[in-house]
């Protein structure tokens, strides 16, 4: 069974340090057997917010406002009790992995798993025992995030199924035997090595393979999914069934040129602005998808608004 990682904010503190004081809201995470608290303060919170908004990674609880000025008293805890649930529901969120490894980073939790002492960890085999019953294997530490979830700030500007593929062919690729152990290895027979080259390929990761069709709602919600997805014929069914959808804005009053900017694709964006996408249309930061897209894409969109 694989882990989940979960987190509340369950209290605030005042915090001294050498940036200065400040009021930290105190994070609750738990991963396996493993628990630990870490603090950040609330711009902390709001930056890790708008790094998964720029992703569509949306949740249904309120994120609590920016306000000027120190907070206290109720204002305070209206905050923790929105942040904690906004922290709840995003990290039982499903979200790509090079996001995940952005929400593991900022609870810190490689420098904190496998932390779980022994007693907790070897409760299951004591309880086991003194009910006369098979030992029981204590659970071992949950691995870290490998380097490969690590999240590379050029994923977003290059193609990110082939930036992927190649790494996990490097990733993957079997290092060659020492010079010596290949000298004593018999060359294979012609015939062995034509039946090998016959075998099929192995399949890719899940997470690599877009082959497989998938089908959305015809609605603002569908075509977002088939976007977040970078699925170029679920944008093209969604369009060819319902043109108008080329204008929706979602929840967070990003239009779906926004999205396919964000995501900086050409092919995607293409699509949008044939069926009548308006590069014009402000997101809730007052910005246009020309402001947030990237160059290539930067200038199709001015040219699409020059000739409207």
């Amino acid at each position: 069974m694989s882990l989940t990682l979960h987190v509340s904010i369950p209290s605030s503190t005042s915090v001294n340090d050498s940036s200065g004081s400040y009021t930290g809201f105190v994070a609750q995470c738990r991963y396996g057997d493993d628990a630990w608290t870490v603090i950040h303060r609330y711009s902390q919170f709001y930056d890790l917010k708008t790094r998964m908004e720029k992703e569509a990674i949306q949740t249904a609880a309120p994120f609590p406002p920016k306000k000027f000025g120190s907070v206290t008293g109720d204002a305070l805890e209206k905050r923790r009790a929105q942040l904690d649930e906004y922290m709840q529901e995003l990290s039982g969120s499903f979200m790509p992995e090079h996001l995940q490894a952005v929400l593991f980073e900022f609870v810190e939790l490689k420098k904190n798993i496998g932390k779980a002492s022994p007693a907790a960890k070897g409760e299951a085999a004591a309880d086991a025992a003194s009910a006369g019953g098979a030992s029981v294997e204590p659970p071992s530490a949950p691995a870290p995030p490998s380097q490969a979830q690590v999240w590379d700030e050029k994923f977003m500007s290059e193609d990110p199924l082939a930036a992927l593929m190649q790494q996990a062919s490097v990733e993957e690729a079997p290092k060659p035997p020492p010079a010596a152990e290949r000298a004593a290895k018999p060359a294979k027979p012609s015939a062995d090595a034509a039946a090998a080259s016959s075998q099929p390929a192995a399949a890719l990761p899940s997470f690599l393979s877009h082959t497989q069709a998938k089908s959305y709602a015809h609605d603002g919600e569908g075509l977002r999914d088939a976007i977040k997805n970078r699925d170029v014929q679920g944008v093209k069914s969604v369009l060819e069934a319902e043109p108008r959808l080329a204008n929706y804005k979602d929840r967070q009053a990003e239009s779906m040129l926004h999205l396919a900017a964000i995501f900086n694709h050409t092919e995607i964006a293409d699509l949008l602005l044939k069926a009548g996408a308006d590069p014009l249309v402000k997101n809730a930061d007052g910005e246009t998808a020309i402001d947030v897209a990237q160059f290539s894409l930067k200038k199709k969109f001015q040219t699409a608004a020059a000739a409207k």
